[in-house]
């Protein structure tokens, strides 16, 4: 795998060697500057038989990951959608991955903007998902997503480092443009109404 970090240090050195304004359109750039390496962590812990992670990431790469993540789960999957601003939730069982994915996707820019939704995947060994906080939790039956996360540039540690402020027990304000695509992502997916 390719240090991001790296290569981009690599091209900024090496503009300024040559005296000229270094090269920072390409896409390494990118993805080194919107994702900082140093944000993204993840703590595992085995309770009985099941693993759990906590993996921390700003909010579009949190929506990204989740994403990205859930193509590692099986072809068939159950959905969870629980939307504290509206107090609405939705559920389906067994629906396609890769139009779940889809459907998802389209959330990725409303959600990172807004947070304050829980997206849950499940299948028989794994369960994938995106808090309010923006922060995903990944249940599971083996220790695989250690390598997955790994492969995703998401730096293991034994704890998670101490928050640097907690949010208040303030409520969630409204964000008309998240509920739009939530009822659409719904719609899409032909979930029912939850509890």
């Amino acid at each position: 795998m390719v240090d991001l970090a790296r290569v981009v240090d690599a091209r900024v050195l090496r503009g300024r060697a040559l005296g000229r304004m270094p090269d920072l359109g390409g896409q390494a750039n990118e993805v080194a500057i919107r994702f900082h390496r140093d944000s993204e962590w993840s703590v595992a812990s085995r309770n009985d038989d099941v693993w759990v992670w906590r993996v921390h990431a700003p909010g579009e790469r949190a929506v990204e990951l989740f994403i990205r993540l859930s193509s590692q789960l099986d072809a068939v999957v159950d959905v969870v959608i629980q939307h504290p601003r509206d107090g609405t939730s939705w559920f389906g069982a067994l629906r396609e991955l890769q139009e779940t994915r889809d459907a998802l996707a389209r959330l990725r820019w409303p959600l990172a903007s807004n947070g304050g939704v829980e997206l849950t995947l499940v299948t028989a060994n794994d369960q994938l998902s995106l808090m309010p906080a923006m922060d995903l939790v990944i249940y599971a039956r083996s220790d695989r997503w250690s390598a997955v996360l790994e492969g995703e540039g998401i730096v293991a540690r034994e704890t998670a480092p101490p928050p640097l402020w907690l949010p208040g027990k303030v409520p969630w304000s409204p964000a008309p443009e998240l509920s739009a695509a939530l009822a659409t992502a719904v719609e899409r997916l032909e979930l029912e109404p939850g509890e």
